[in-house]
């Protein structure tokens, strides 16, 4: 017996390092959303997608889209941007840079007002605005996450998953 991996106890269990395809929490719209993204992505693009309200680590539902595109977002895990950058976040600009960017990727996901939120998503270079479950659960209440396609292109929907490109980014 395996006991610190049991999946190597089934028979006919398939092993691989896609960590995509071995991860059971994610939802399959989720799944196909993201593969389809990491195979049509533009090199060097930067995507937004809905981080924990309360900035909680190692969740399968906040960072999923950067962690399996490999696709840079503008914040992922709050507690990892800060271990990565122990000491750049010791500069307070840099510190206030840090604690902006979740203000912003909220109003990026909940502000009515086009204009602002395209000046955000130019002022992140973001060409990626994912809209899944999980950002219609953390902004859907207070937001039409539709009405991103009255000035971003929807690129990509499927399932219950939007995914929308900025324009001249």
């Amino acid at each position: 017996s395996h006991a610190l991996y049991p999946q190597l106890d089934q028979p006919h269990a398939t092993m691989s390092l896609n960590g995509l395809t071995q991860n059971n929490e994610l939802s399959p719209s989720d799944t196909t959303a993201i593969t389809w993204l990491a195979a049509h992505a533009t090199p060097g693009a930067v995507l937004v997608e809905g981080i924990d309200p309360n900035l909680a680590e190692y969740s399968p539902f906040y960072g999923r889209v950067a962690t399996f595109t490999g696709i840079p977002a503008v914040i992922g895990w709050v507690g990892h941007e800060y271990q990565w950058r122990a000491k750049w976040i010791d500069d307070p600009a840099n510190a206030a840079d840090l604690a902006a960017r979740a203000g912003d990727l909220r109003t990026i996901y909940t502000n009515p007002n086009p204009a602002l939120v395209l000046l955000l998503l130019h002022h992140y270079h973001v060409r990626y605005v994912y809209v899944g479950a999980t950002e219609q659960t953390l902004y859907g209440a207070t937001a039409d996450l539709t009405s991103f396609g009255k000035y971003l292109t929807s690129i990509y929907n499927a399932d219950g998953v939007i995914i929308y490109q900025v324009p001249g980014v």
